[in-house]
């Protein structure tokens, strides 16, 4: 059962943005490159140019998330080997483990919503 849960978040948290990095950058610098052709043509470049601080901005934009998203992936890490350590131990209620894990816990009138510190919501 842990394995299962295991291969279920990474397939959700374990996406990759190295290819849209890797194409923002070879956008970059094709448009580097026509800029300083026209710089030296005196062509007007304000459009190229804003368009090269767009591309900036959406790499910087995803290096962000990027970090972000690897301090969820460090915070599930550390859920799956308490789990994993745990695992052989009874199914009873663990104080230890709910303050370890459970960020919250809101209460509807006809469902649980469980927040877990990885940032994971989990609807009962």
């Amino acid at each position: 059962m842990i394995a299962i849960l295991r291969e279920n978040i990474e397939s959700v948290v374990c996406v990759s943005n190295e290819q849209a990095i890797t194409n923002i950058d070879k956008q970059m610098e094709e448009k580097q490159i026509e800029l300083i052709s026209y710089a030296n043509s005196g062509k007007d470049y304000e459009n190229l140019a804003d368009e090269i601080q767009a591309l900036s901005e959406r790499k910087q934009t995803i290096l962000t998330e990027e970090a972000e998203s690897q301090g969820e992936k460090d915070r599930i890490t550390e859920m799956m080997e308490f789990i994993e350590n745990h695992a052989d131990q009874s199914l009873d209620y663990d104080e230890e483990l709910v303050r370890l894990l459970v960020e919250k816990a809101t209460i509807f009138e006809n469902n649980l919503v469980v927040r877990f510190k990885s940032g994971i919501e989990v609807e009962v």
